[in-house]
């Protein structure tokens, strides 16, 4: 089975695709209408080098883009070893904002009125055969 390195071009398609086949995604993010990014800082201990950006607009998931930041209703910013955490189930992603170690650039209040569409999204992207850089390879995922 082919995985997919984290936030790549192939990554986001795949969760665009993933995202927009998802009826249960779909149902719990109605109305939501927004774009997300998600900045993974480099982190050279850990022998990942080089700033991950990904983004997409949502539910939709008909707009998707990697390497530029653009303008978005909420970005998340953390260090690439955060997602990890949060893509492998060792971090809960809402719980990850209260804490700072995923930085929310955005409003908290419409976040946290789709918390059943985050946490379907999150399943959607834990579906996705992932790939991970540096120490955190072995970390990858069917």
């Amino acid at each position: 089975m082919t995985r997919f390195i984290f936030l790549s071009q192939e990554y986001m398609e795949e969760a665009s695709r993933r995202t927009r086949n998802s009826a249960e995604y779909q149902q719990a993010a109605a109305g939501f209408d927004d774009t997300l990014v998600f900045v993974a800082e480099p982190e050279s201990g850990k022998a990942v080098f080089a700033r991950k950006i990904g983004g997409i607009f949502l539910p939709d998931a008909h707009d998707y883009w990697i390497e530029t930041e653009r303008p978005a209703t909420f970005t998340f910013t953390a260090p690439y070893g955060n997602y990890v955490e949060v893509m492998t189930g060792g971090l809960d992603p809402l719980r990850a904002v209260m804490l700072g170690k995923l930085r929310l650039k955005g409003p908290m209040p419409k976040l946290l009125r789709y918390v059943k569409g985050t946490y379907e999204w999150i399943k959607v992207l834990r579906s996705i055969p992932t790939e991970f850089e540096g120490h955190y390879a072995s970390r990858s995922f069917d």
